[in-house]
């Protein structure tokens, strides 16, 4: 019987191929169910601060075309990714804006909070929170 050796800083561990290959099934089976739930959380982020994302809108004067619009609302620069690392064992999801302003918008609608809080960081970290659940649940299983 082989042995399997892992260190890292202080810490030691040894495995048989057997024990090795069964965590290798484990991780295998959950890692796909991971990272299908993280697309799916980073996706309905996106999807609902997308829809909410505060537009200013133009004023109309009567008897004046609309004015024409040179650069894209800040709600068309969200953007979202799933970034696997096999090195790192990390899955992340992101949500950003490339607007440099996108950060910065507080409109009444949320109470003068700020967007990217309302509407990315806040529920990131709840879907974070949940996933860490989910993924304990799913390895104990």
């Amino acid at each position: 019987m082989t042995m399997v050796r892992y260190t890292s800083g202080k810490t030691q561990l040894e495995m048989s191929d057997e024990l090795q290959r069964f965590v290798d099934r484990v991780v295998a089976e959950t890692a796909s169910k991971v990272v299908d739930e993280v697309k799916a959380r980073t996706k309905a982020i996106f999807d609902n601060a997308r829809r909410e994302w505060p537009v200013k809108r133009p004023r109309i004067t009567p008897g004046r075309p609309p004015p024409r619009r040179t650069t894209p609302h800040s709600r068309d620069l969200l953007d979202h990714a799933v970034d696997i690392d096999l090195q790192r064992g990390t899955i992340t999801g992101r949500v950003w804006n490339t607007a440099d302003y996108g950060k910065y918008i507080r409109p009444i609608k949320l109470g003068r909070k700020s967007a990217y809080q309302e509407l990315m960081a806040k529920p990131a970290r709840k879907a974070g929170k949940e996933l860490a659940v989910t993924l304990a649940r799913e390895l104990t299983r």
